[in-house]
């Protein structure tokens, strides 16, 4: 499985390295330092699944092509608010 991650800072990269390493887990993380958006979603087109932090587009033309590219998951690793 191909993970596409967006938005990364060097902590994430960390973080995510460190828990995937004592896994056995057979992802492949993508990391990339821009956001998830219309001009980033062909970024995407290998991937399974995508995690996204709060300030990524998931608006409906995003969410479309990511569905058109196979993705089957959308993963936050945020919370907002209302």
């Amino acid at each position: 499985m191909k993970l596409a991650v967006f938005s990364t800072k060097p902590y994430d990269r960390q973080y995510l390295n460190a828990v995937h390493s004592k896994t056995d887990a057979k992802i492949d993380i993508i990391y990339h330092e821009v956001p998830l958006n219309e001009e980033t979603v062909s970024l995407t087109e290998d991937a399974q699944a995508v995690c996204v932090f709060v300030n990524d587009s998931l608006g409906t033309t995003v969410v479309e092509t990511l569905a058109r590219h196979g993705v089957q998951a959308i993963l936050p690793r945020c919370a907002r608010g209302l």
